[in-house]
């Protein structure tokens, strides 16, 4: 209060509750409780501050209070506040923690799982713009009621409750479609054509089985130490066709030719007629009979027979 102020007061011009600080309106209020305090909307709100005036909104939820109910709330609790205009109004939004939608689609499979949808099952909700919020600092509960699924179709829903704390939350009813994944190795990288695949180039993705091709590789022991018979691109799964064992003989090269027999050994040069990986079994030509017979990898230039093997032409 400056000198004028008191000088004023003081020869009884000006009346003690004009001196007071003025009352103002908070337009934007954010509380973590159950309730609405007359402290949370005006400011100072005078011995009543810590009252009760009105039940807050849900979790994550947020109401307006207009003029004439604050003007009401006011009077009621003798706050010297009146309304500038009709659109004086406050908001308040109840303050939250969002549950994480994968929550929320774990706890659906899990109901679901009674229903018949096997374990290695994902679902994809029609809307994935429901949000659900529990009370700041509450642990939530998440209640799933009257969850059905259609295995022809794949469509499911199911209610859903949110609460916490004995507060309610969110309640929503969720819809969409179930399927069936898969842990695929994917590249995460491009492998180029004779490149060797290693244990850094593989991430497992979970893909659903139904738009999965057969001849997709699942298992990383026959994708890892394999070669890339073409240039194959990265986050993609791998065909088996479109892998070999890396090449230990290449077409056209020198290999020595090695039959074993009662502790015998004999040794003979040849040509490999196609590329062969170790444990391959390859056609190699006779380089001096140009017989072609079928000869298995041992290592680099080195082919073995078998006694009486397999001889293809002249």
């Amino acid at each position: 209060m400056n000198r004028f102020a008191l000088a004023a007061f003081a020869l009884g011009l000006v009346p003690a509750a004009a001196l007071a600080d003025p009352v103002t309106l908070r337009h934007q209020v954010a509380v973590q409780g159950d309730v609405i305090r007359l402290g949370d909307l005006f400011d100072p709100a005078g011995p009543m501050a810590d009252a009760t005036v009105a039940h807050a909104p849900q979790p994550g939820k947020r109401i307006v209070l207009d003029s004439v109910w604050l003007t009401r709330v006011a009077k009621s609790f003798g706050v010297e506040w009146k309304p500038m205009s009709k659109l004086d109004r406050i908001t308040v939004e109840r303050e939250s923690e969002q549950i994480p939608l994968a929550r929320i689609e774990s706890e659906i499979l899990a109901a679901l799982a009674a229903e018949g949808v096997p374990a290695n099952a994902q679902v994809e909700f029609t809307s994935r713009d429901q949000k659900f919020h529990s009370p700041v600092g509450a642990p939530p509960e998440i209640a799933v009621r009257d969850a059905w699924w259609d295995q022809r179709s794949g469509r499911f829903s199911a209610d859903i409750e949110v609460s916490a704390a004995g507060q309610p939350g969110t309640r929503a009813r969720m819809t969409g479609r179930v399927f069936t994944v898969a842990e695929v190795p994917v590249l995460v990288r491009q492998i180029n054509r004779g490149e060797v695949i290693t244990a850094q180039d593989v991430r497992l993705e979970q893909m659903r089985e139904a738009f999965m091709r057969q001849d997709v590789v699942l298992d990383l022991d026959q994708l890892i130490g394999k070669e890339a018979r073409y240039s194959l691109r990265g986050g993609a799964p791998v065909r088996g066709q479109d892998l070999r064992r890396p090449v230990a003989v290449a077409k056209n090269a020198l290999v020595t030719i090695v039959l074993r027999n009662a502790g015998m050994t004999l040794t003979s040069q040849g040509r490999a007629v196609e590329d062969g990986g170790l444990g391959d079994t390859i056609r190699v030509a006779n380089t001096q009979s140009k017989k072609i017979i079928e000869a298995t990898v041992e290592g680099a230039s080195l082919v073995s027979v078998q006694p009486f093997g397999n001889l293809l032409s002249n």
